[in-house]
């Protein structure tokens, strides 16, 4: 009897944690909440589009201006005398070619992509979860800060807000990034699609190398 007892206790204690935090999250972060429910309403109202019809929109630009972090300015390859920029800068540049059809996936996870005008190898990907306002950004490149050679299979760097360190992405993040991969070999066939480098950007406002574990989760 007081064993069930403590088990319920328990289970309380675990429901209360989970409440408590979520609150927090909402408490913290309402215009996230908001503009991820535009999202999800916009997608319904308009299926088949396109990212390219999505990155017009003023709602998600302010949803990926929330919540990309940009931990220093980087250089990428991207622009101009070698000049560094933010990483909301580098996705949105990804973003502005040629499209992908915006992907809906067990009624929760909406995926947006495409790649670079004249340069289709570099990529961006958005991946959100609308039930947990959840949003992971993707940017593939091919020069990091002050290498100076190109790397033919590419790097990714991989950010989020809402998550601390790279292992604690959620799983379903991972299957999409690995299905969007797959699929995207046609359009660069020149290049391994599988990259060099992987490194990740999270609220800790710090780049950290993550090519090792990236290789154990998603190349597995």
């Amino acid at each position: 009897m007081i064993a069930g007892v403590r088990r319920s206790a328990g289970w309380v204690i675990v429901m209360l944690v989970a409440l408590l935090t979520a609150h927090a999250r909402a408490a913290s972060d309402p215009e996230r909440d908001v503009l991820i429910r535009w999202l999800a309403d916009y997608v319904v109202a308009k299926p088949n589009i396109s990212t390219n019809r999505l990155i017009w929109e003023p709602e998600f630009n302010r949803l990926l201006d929330n919540a990309v972090p940009n931990p220093i300015p980087l250089y990428l390859g991207m622009t101009p005398n070698r000049e560094v920029e933010t990483l909301r800068y580098h996705l949105g540049t990804v973003l502005g070619g040629p499209p992908n059809p915006v992907r809906v996936t067990e009624e929760r996870y909406i995926t947006a992509s495409a790649c670079r005008p004249h340069s289709c190898p570099e990529k961006g990907l958005v991946w959100v979860d609308t039930a947990t306002s959840q949003l992971v950004v993707v940017v593939r490149h091919f020069l990091y800060q002050d290498q100076r050679r190109s790397l033919d299979s590419g790097d990714l760097m991989i950010a989020t807000k809402d998550r601390a360190d790279f292992h604690d992405l959620p799983s379903a993040f991972f299957q999409e990034l690995k299905s969007w991969l797959d699929a995207e070999k046609n359009s660069i066939p020149r290049y391994d699609i599988q990259p060099a480098y992987v490194r990740f950007a999270g609220n800790r406002n710090t780049i950290v190398d993550v090519t090792d574990m990236y290789r154990r989760v998603v190349q597995q």
